[in-house]
């Protein structure tokens, strides 16, 4: 009798088991496209190019990648400035000296 009772609850655990796991599935799987370009990163879902923004939305359901995406760009605005900053330090005098301009 506790053999039956043991493989009736083994097998019915199994089955709960089985439609939970079938019911958090997602029901289509989205593959997001990332392409390198000169200046920036392109987006491609399903053939069409999409924003950042756009991108920010659909992934607000798996906290993983879209916390990876949210700090891929802390930093953005710093490197921006610090780039100008230094491309002008450079180029200035680099430009002036092409010129035949004394410094």
């Amino acid at each position: 009798m506790k053999y039956i009772l043991t493989a009736t609850f083994i097998l019915f655990s199994f089955f709960l088991i089985a439609q939970n796991d079938k019911e958090s599935t997602p029901k289509q799987s989205q593959n997001i496209e990332i392409k390198s370009s000169f200046t920036s990163y392109k987006f491609i879902e399903n053939g069409e190019r999409i924003s950042r923004k756009d991108l920010l939305k659909k992934l607000e359901n798996n906290e993983a990648a879209f916390n990876l995406l949210k700090k891929s760009n802390t930093g953005n605005t710093f490197y921006i400035i610090s780039s100008i900053i230094g491309g002008g330090l450079i180029g200035i005098p680099l430009g002036d000296y092409v010129a035949g301009r004394p410094s």
